[in-house]
Order: structure tokens, then sequence, then C-alpha cells
């Protein structure tokens, strides 16, 4: 399942983290995760306004499998991060786990967030109305939403 993590970002108190790298040279990465990070490029793809980002983020499927339209979507993603935001911004067509357990930092060298971080962010952006109930959007797949569930309800303590 996808795990939720805490932040001292005041904006992004928390967010869902990886388990484990996915995209670029990580064919076998876990379903959920690879799922969760496709999830985000076909939500942002019907609301983004950046040129070109329909296009590349709409060939998208929820497949839950490392493909190309995936790995492009994430170089896509990675390099509006690094001329938008951030020189320091990795473009490897990786999205990798924010190190540090569930309160690791999420930036890394250079100020630059974790790729994971800014589609959480866009995600709070464009989901506002449920976040971070994103099992409650018809698009979201029966397993991710219920890792997302699962994720949510381990965060919650009696």
């Amino acid at each position: 399942m996808v795990k939720l993590a805490f932040t001292e970002v005041e904006e992004a108190p928390l967010y869902f983290n990886l388990h484990g790298p996915i995209g670029k040279g990580y064919p076998a990465s876990r379903q959920d995760d690879v799922l969760f990070v496709q999830y985000c490029f076909v939500v942002h793809a019907a609301k983004a306004t950046v040129p070109q980002a329909p296009d590349i983020l709409g060939k998208v499927e929820l497949t839950g499998a490392i493909d190309d339209a995936t790995v492009n979507a994430i170089l896509f993603w990675q390099k509006f991060l690094r001329k938008t935001f951030s020189a320091s911004s990795e473009v490897d067509g990786i999205v990798s786990t924010v190190k540090g357990g569930s309160h690791g930092s999420v930036f890394y060298r250079g100020g630059a967030h974790y790729a994971i971080f800014d589609l959480n962010i866009q995600m709070m952006a464009d989901q506002g109305s449920i976040w971070p109930r994103l099992d409650k959007d018809p698009r979201c797949p029966a397993a991710l939403g219920a890792s997302i569930r699962t994720a949510l309800g381990a965060a919650v303590k009696p």
C-alpha cells in the first residue's frame, strides 16, 4: 500500500509516500506505488494548463505497471519542476520515495522537493474537495483506493 507520511511544510502536513522508486529501470515496482503516480498524472492531465501537459500526461493509463507513457510523464513532470521551481530537481525518469520514514525531509539536494511530494501537492490542488480521500474519486482504481484507505486508517490512532 502507499504510505501516509508527515512533514513540517505548513501547506502540506501529510502526503502519500512510496515504498520504493518507480519509473525508468524499475519494472518490478509495487503496483500500488505505480498506480498512485499514474493516478496523479491522469487527474492532472484533465486540469493541466501547462502546454503539452494534457498530451503527455493524457497518454498515461492506470495499469499499475511501468510503461513508456508513465516514464515519459515522469520525465515531463521532472523537467517542469526543474524549469519552474528548482534547477536542482532531478530529471531521470524515476519517482523516488522520500527517505527517513514517516517524518523524512521532503527536500533533497539544493532545496528541491522529491517529485512524489510535488505530485501530492498537485493532487491537493486538483482534488482539494476530497483530499486526502482520493479513493472517493471514481477514477481511482480499486486497488489504489484500498491502499489509500488502509494508509489513512493506519494513521489514525484510537
